[in-house]
């Protein structure tokens, strides 16, 4: 999982360009939208308003034209984009939650199907080498 300084972090020492969040912004617009009106409507849902919402609001909109930019935004802004942030990359994270949501899906259509978890009722009756 991305932890904050992870994903606002830019690893210049490596050849790095941009930061995690930096990517996202600038490479996926469309879900970059999405979760900057996602973090406004929270903030403004929790009770955040004013100087602190307006601060975070021109954080995340600096970020698509400055993807190395490491921005300062408030831990409430933080809880709702690390999340997000993780099922968007391809970490390990995301993929056991992809895996778990795909197998949920087969065992409801499994059980739709009519098949039950059931116990071996008989054992067999001679092993085979």
């Amino acid at each position: 999982m991305v932890t904050k300084n992870e994903a606002n972090t830019v690893d210049k020492e490596n050849g790095g360009i941009a930061s995690r969040l930096g990517m996202v912004a600038k490479y996926k617009p469309e879900l970059w939208e999405g979760l900057v009106a996602r973090v406004a409507e929270e903030l403004g849902a929790r009770g955040i308003n004013g100087d602190k919402l307006a601060k975070d609001m021109s954080q995340l909109d600096l970020l698509p034209q400055n993807p190395d930019t490491e921005v300062d935004l408030s831990e409430e802004a933080w809880s709702i984009i690390l999340p997000w942030l993780n099922y968007h990359l391809p970490t390990g994270w995301a993929n056991a939650l992809t895996l778990t949501k795909v197998r949920k899906s087969y065992v409801a259509r499994l059980i739709r199907l009519g098949f039950r978890k059931e116990k071996q009722k008989r054992k067999p009756r001679r092993w085979f080498r």
